[in-house]
């Protein structure tokens, strides 16, 4: 395939780091090592637009229009995407607006990765997705083709949105299983229990940290994260395990992988997931897992195997806390295999080669 010139468009970008930002990060830098022309719309921090190249990857930082707000979106971003430069355009995260305004544009070879969870915890929020699925099928009714992470995702989003089987494509998550497995434990830590990940309400780490309190072992919490939650979590881990959990923040990418090559255990109690990423990140460098009983999580469990054990959605803190202390007394596992980015990148660019090839209508 010749390479092609893509504007892959997401709400955050490094060092801005959640789930989306990581994919779109991972995708952006392997497309790019392929030879494609790459180039990142996402938001500015502050009020003026930037641009810079990052490992080969054109960054435009776009003012945002409602800043601050669960839906920011960057001025100037549908007319960057009618310039006509583009041969794809790739909008990720259906939980915000981005996509809908790249699907307003009209640059007829929109791919869509959603990124889909269906419904919010937060009862108004949920209120404002289900009435905002009306044109959510409109956005996916204008994308040659709809990307999901899962099958989980894919069987939701054809049920809400109505996407058409023939438009969607299922593309897993991958994992840079070779840079993970370079790092360095850090050394002479007791065993670590890890949660990694964005800090909202719905990953419930709070949950988890009132489970790790009833532990009685020799071990450590260690919440790697940013995010509205951090403040109250942070006052949280005094009285749940004093002196036992450690909220480090956002920490570089080294950091992290030098945290999941020291985890003995890695925990997501999240209550909605497109996929499981940190959990199939701890299982290739041999970690044990603990997860919540999602579908998203069911999937990643039958790749990683017999081992991992899922928390029920009505368990109480003393059965968590059980399997915790399994987990921590248990051996580690073989690392598991796992699809690399590099890979991931591969089925993409062939996804926008089919788009490119199609001439019909959208």
């Amino acid at each position: 395939m010749q390479a092609v010139r893509v504007a892959l468009v997401s709400p955050q970008y490094p060092p801005q780091l959640g789930g989306v930002e990581h994919h779109v990060s991972q995708l952006a830098e392997h497309l790019a090592a392929a030879g494609d022309d790459v180039e990142v719309l996402t938001l500015a921090d502050g009020g003026a637009e930037e641009a810079a190249v990052v490992d080969g990857v054109t960054v435009r930082r776009l003012p945002a229009w409602a800043a601050g707000t669960h839906v920011p979106v960057p001025r100037g971003l549908r007319a960057a995407l009618r310039n006509g430069r583009y041969d794809v355009v790739h909008a990720h995260n259906y939980h915000s607006l981005l996509p809908l305004v790249a699907a307003t544009a009209g640059t007829g070879r929109l791919v869509v990765t959603l990124h889909y969870h269906g419904r919010s915890p937060s009862r108004g929020r949920d209120v404002l997705l289900r009435g905002f699925r009306p044109v959510g099928r409109r956005v996916v009714r204008a994308a040659r083709a709809v990307i999901c992470v899962s099958e989980s995702e894919r069987a939701l989003a054809m049920a809400d949105l109505g996407v058409a089987p023939d438009r969607v494509r299922v593309i897993p998550n991958g994992v840079d299983v070779a840079r993970l497995r370079a790092a360095e434990p850090y050394p002479d830590e007791p065993p670590v229990v890890l949660s990694l990940g964005r800090l909202e309400a719905y990953k419930r780490v709070d949950r988890l940290m009132e489970a790790f309190g009833r532990v009685d072992r020799d071990a450590q919490l260690v919440v790697v994260g940013d995010g509205p939650e951090r403040a109250r979590l942070q006052q949280a881990a005094a009285a749940a395990a004093p002196g036992r959990v450690r909220v480090l923040g956002r920490v570089s990418d080294d950091e992290v992988a030098r945290w999941l090559s020291t985890a003995r255990v890695v925990v997501s109690l999240s209550e909605l997931e497109a996929f499981g990423l940190t959990l199939l990140e701890g299982a290739s460098v041999g970690a044990a897992v603990v997860a919540s009983d999602i579908p998203a999580h069911r999937e990643v469990a039958q790749q990683i195997g017999p081992g991992v054990r899922v928390v029920p959605r009505d368990a109480a803190p003393a059965d968590v806390a059980r399997l915790l202390t399994d987990a921590l007394d248990g051996p580690r596992l073989d690392p598991v295999p796992a699809r690399t980015w590099a890979e991931v990148a591969a089925a993409t660019r062939q996804v926008y080669a089919e788009v490119v090839a199609d001439r019909g209508p959208a």
